[in-house]
């Protein structure tokens, strides 16, 4: 491991907890040093368990949080206010998949207090809509947005927040009303930078499919419900020479052809 370059080391060490990093600290003085960054205790976790109580008594011990991930806990909505007050300007990623202790207020303190923020999931939130997304649309340092099956978000919300933010990742799976608008908003602010999309096919059509073949830079690719697209519109995707994922559910009307003709190209 003496050639392995620091950065690889931080990498690894990155994805070890608390505890894990505690015993890291007794190996050598070397890796005692590594442990110490700042950056690796950036990260908080809390468990199922976790209460504002627990949340609170780890706030007043950090001075960084850059990291935080929900995690089904039992912290309430005035434990993450406090969490984005007190470390907003610090945090990076932020995960409430599942949240149930979001609110108007909650998603307000977030747009005050994290101008940072550049990954964001509200996955499976029903409070999740196009109000939400208008707010969101000042976050400009935001590139990944994760909001599966927040059914009541429209092209309206997540059209005006795509046509203001650059996004470099967006799941919008499962959202029934998520047409061409959305798509139009994401070629006019991120078809160079946009890698990952994942989005509802119900109401989208072949037209809407081609477009997608102009995300220049587009990896990964995931496409619910494509029960009305043809070979005529996966035919568009061919283009796509960075794609290396393709992910498609119900596409009954694809040819064997074509499908080949789009997998030679991953």
């Amino acid at each position: 491991m003496d050639y392995v370059p620091v950065e690889v080391k931080l990498h690894i060490l990155s994805y070890l907890s608390e505890r894990d990093l505690s015993q890291v600290l007794l190996i050598s003085k070397h890796w005692h040093l590594l442990a110490l960054d700042p950056v690796l205790w950036g990260k908080l976790l809390p468990d199922s368990s976790t209460t504002d109580s627990d949340l609170l008594k780890v706030l007043q011990k950090r001075s960084l949080i850059s990291h935080f991930k929900y995690n089904s806990s039992k912290i309430t909505e005035g434990g993450l206010s406090q969490l984005l007050v007190q470390f907003g300007s610090t945090l990076r990623y932020l995960d409430l998949d599942s949240c149930d202790e979001l609110s108007s207020d909650l998603i307000s303190l977030l747009v005050e207090h994290c101008p940072n923020l550049s990954y964001l999931d509200l996955s499976a939130n029903p409070f999740i809509d196009d109000v939400t997304m208008c707010q969101l649309a000042a976050c400009q340092s935001l590139t990944t947005l994760r909001i599966r099956n927040c059914d009541t978000v429209t092209d309206l919300g997540l059209g005006m927040l795509a046509s203001q933010v650059r996004l470099v990742n967006l799941d919008a799976g499962c959202l029934l009303y998520v047409r061409r608008p959305t798509i139009d908003a994401l070629l006019e602010t991120s078809s160079c930078i946009l890698q990952t999309l994942v989005l509802d096919g119900a109401n989208l059509n072949d037209v809407d499919l081609m477009e997608l073949g102009k995300f220049a830079n587009l990896r990964s690719l995931e496409l619910q419900f494509c029960d009305e697209f043809t070979d005529q519109g996966f035919i568009g995707l061919k283009d796509l020479f960075y794609l290396r994922s393709l992910k498609l559910s119900r596409c009954f009307n694809l040819s064997n052809l074509c499908l080949g003709a789009i997998i030679s190209n991953i």
